[in-house]
């Protein structure tokens, strides 16, 4: 079941029909009738991948946004995070339209969370809490265990136990022991001491589950697809196409996490 997060967020006005659905990364060439000059274009950033480790955090939705924009003839669609060198999603944009990616945490994230996706979950120490608003502004900082609010995920020092993501436009990745936070597109599930937990929901379905103990953590819902279920073997699930964040690995010694979802654009006139 799909939640309905879209009352949030501006409708697409009606009367326009969806044209073009882009999900190849990187850029491409658009076509557009010579009679359009304006479309309204959705823009979704890659999902963050999750922290490596048996107590690792999940990775936040990539940004989405939207409105009216100039046409173009050129698109670029963001990767999703994979790894601790390029953990976070990649930028996607069409025209004037631009979404960032979802964070993915390296265990040491920045204090300044100015990007347009959801926040990475953090695997101890004090945690931070991530923006989800559609401008992606920082929502400031938390010291204390807990769950995520609308705007972020809340983190606790002692046991390197966290909350679940927050809810939110872009859904922020669960901390240590952690599920996702749902949303239009979903963050990825945080794991404890071996053990895995599910991805939040996103407009594209639900969040990938996880079987518990020694089992991966699930990839966040992305907004054109559900997020893959954490493996037997340990390893994460992958964030759903549209921007989902990566499950964090389950099992003691795995590093096998799950990756971001891949960004998405699609075009209505």
């Amino acid at each position: 079941m799909q939640n309905n997060y879209a009352q949030i967020i501006p409708q697409v006005p009606n009367g326009l029909i969806l044209r073009q659905t882009i999900t190849t990364t990187g850029f491409s060439t658009v076509t557009i009738p010579s009679n359009i000059a304006f479309v309204f274009a959705i823009v979704i950033g890659g999902g963050g991948a999750a922290t490596a480790g048996a107590s690792g955090a999940g990775g936040g939705a990539g940004g989405i946004q939207m409105g009216w924009t100039p046409i173009s003839t050129t698109a670029y669609v963001g990767l999703g995070g994979s790894n601790a060198l390029i953990s976070s999603g990649g930028i996607s944009f069409f025209g004037t339209i631009v979404a960032g990616g979802g964070y993915g945490d390296s265990g040491n994230p920045p204090l300044n969370l100015n990007y347009l996706g959801g926040a990475g979950g953090v695997s101890g120490g004090n945690g931070l809490v991530g923006s989800m608003g559609i401008m992606g502004t920082s929502a400031g900082l938390i010291t204390t265990t807990g769950t995520g609010t609308s705007l972020g995920s809340a983190w606790s020092a002692a046991n390197r136990s966290g909350g679940a993501g927050g809810n939110g436009v872009s859904g922020a990745g669960g901390g240590s022991g952690g599920s996702g936070g749902s949303g239009l597109i979903g963050g990825g599930g945080g794991s404890l001491s071996g053990s895995g937990f599910a991805g939040g929901y996103g407009f594209g379905g639900a969040g990938g589950t996880s079987g518990g103990a020694g089992w991966g953590s699930g990839g966040g819902g992305g907004y054109l697809a559900a997020g893959s279920n954490g493996l037997v073997s340990g390893a994460g699930g992958n964030g759903g196409l549209g921007g989902g964040g990566g499950g964090g690995a389950g099992s003691n010694g795995s590093t096998t996490v799950g990756t971001g979802g891949n960004g998405a654009i699609l075009l209505y006139y």
